[in-house]
């Protein structure tokens, strides 16, 4: 157990391999009702062996890992940061060769978020957000050969005009 852990934390890696969330609290509204079914319990009760439990009231961060084995021997990723990377209002951005991984959400943010014009996201790798990959919410941005895989909600979207989706990949994304 970690004490005093103030993140509402919605992933835990063990050696690179997640966790089982048991119980949890997203954000309300529609993000509530498309994310219950990932959880395999409602407390620390329902806890089983490759899972992890965040008790929100108390600030309590448990973990059991699949062997039962002490996780300060280990190496553990919680995640933490909603968005990974975010370009604001800018213009003419390049984003290029990044690898992103084991993003935390609690509002249903994206990995990486793009608001600006004219931008670019090249040959980026985003894997295991909670929420989203990629994000194209400003107005002709270009995203090219990049990978939005295994986020608990979508692999990419977005709002605005005139973007271009070119030779990216989203797969096992909810």
């Amino acid at each position: 157990v970690k004490d005093d852990w103030k993140i509402n934390s919605q992933q835990v890696f063990a050696d690179g391999k997640i966790l089982d969330q048991i119980g949890g609290k997203m954000a309300e509204g529609h993000i509530t009702s498309a994310w219950h079914w990932k959880h395999k319990g409602k407390g620390l009760e329902d806890m089983i062996p490759g899972s992890f439990y965040y008790d929100l009231k108390a600030k309590k961060l448990y973990i059991w890992l699949k062997d039962g084995k002490n996780p300060n021997q280990r190496l553990i990723e919680v995640s933490t940061r909603e968005r990974l990377i975010q370009v604001g209002d800018l213009e003419f951005i390049r984003v290029s060769g990044l690898t992103l991984r084991h993003g935390n959400n609690f509002k249903g943010n994206a990995a990486l978020v793009f608001d600006g014009r004219h931008c670019i996201a090249e040959d980026i790798d985003q894997a295991w957000h909670a929420f989203g990959g990629g994000s194209v919410m400003g107005e002709y941005l270009t995203f090219s050969r990049c990978k939005f895989n295994h986020n608990g909600n979508n692999g990419m979207g977005g709002r605005r005009r005139g973007h271009r989706i070119l030779n990216c990949e989203t797969n096992y994304n909810n």
